[in-house]
């Protein structure tokens, strides 16, 4: 459940016959206290001639995956799943589908051309990105996907933007490690 071994050594200090109330910070520390949110797993992962890193988490709203990755041949992508908990018509039509990046500071619009899949419980979204997106979201310091009606609608669905800060030496390194390779690939017409 994310919540530090040291908070069995903080609960077993205290005696028997005695109550110690925590202060919120102690208890954030401890991983007691999240916010909704677990901390983010990043990881690297490789398949079928692509690379991609993998920021993972829980929260009040489900199991959540972003991803900025490199197939060979074909260049950069974004990819996203989304636990959807019964919202799957919703996240495949609602019209406007945005990376958000840098909690909402920059927005990216890939309605038009991302695939939105369910599979299982899970709705996929995936998109080619170029060199210059690719770019902002492996420097960026969160980045996130947000599913909705129209730019004005005050609610979305998909993922709040993840922190990067666990991952950011992995989101750089595919990035610089790959941009090379975007410049080689022939020019579509």
């Amino acid at each position: 459940m994310g919540v530090s071994p040291d908070f069995l050594e903080f609960s077993s200090s205290v005696r028997s016959n005695s109550i110690l109330i925590a202060d919120e910070d102690n208890l954030k520390t401890l991983g007691v206290v999240t916010g909704g949110e677990t901390g983010t797993n990043w990881t690297v992962q490789a398949r079928a001639s692509m690379i991609y890193v993998r920021g993972e988490r829980d929260s009040l709203f489900g199991h959540h995956k972003v991803m900025l990755g490199h197939t060979k041949g074909a260049g950069f992508f974004f990819w996203a799943v989304i636990e959807a908990q019964g919202r799957e018509d919703e996240l495949t039509t609602l019209g406007l589908v945005e990376i958000v990046l840098n909690g909402e500071e920059k927005k990216i619009d890939i309605s038009n051309r991302c695939e939105r899949i369910v599979s299982g419980i899970y709705v996929n979204v995936f998109a080619k990105i170029t060199q210059e997106e690719a770019r902002a979201i492996a420097y960026s310091t969160s980045f996130g996907i947000h599913i909705r009606f129209w730019s004005d609608s005050p609610m979305f669905l998909g993922i709040a933007p993840v922190p990067t800060a666990g991952g950011a030496e992995q989101l750089q390194t595919i990035y610089n490690v790959f941009v090379k390779d975007e410049e080689t690939l022939p020019k579509s017409s």
